[in-house]
């Protein structure tokens, strides 16, 4: 009987709004040159993806409520290292 081979659908890579190869995650230490999370970072870099997920999904709702030539701002209350800021 031939063996059949394993199912990988489980080895895809993930769907995030941020490649962890960004320059700006390099430079605050979250990830290493290769895109992987540094030592004690991971946690930071699922916090920054989650951020944008939510934020992203804020903005398109607005923009898709509001009129075009309508400004949406946003604001940034800078408390912290500015881990969420540059994400």
């Amino acid at each position: 009987q031939k063996q059949q081979k394993p199912l990988l659908a489980h080895d895809r890579t993930k769907n995030v709004p941020l490649s962890p190869n960004a320059d700006f995650f390099q430079k605050l230490g979250v990830t290493n040159m290769e895109g992987k999370p540094r030592p004690g970072m991971k946690s930071k870099l699922r916090q920054c993806q989650r951020f944008v997920e939510i934020v992203g999904g804020l903005v398109e709702s607005s923009i898709s409520k509001t009129a075009p030539a309508k400004k949406l701002s946003m604001v940034d209350m800078g408390c912290g290292r500015g881990y969420l800021t540059f994400a």
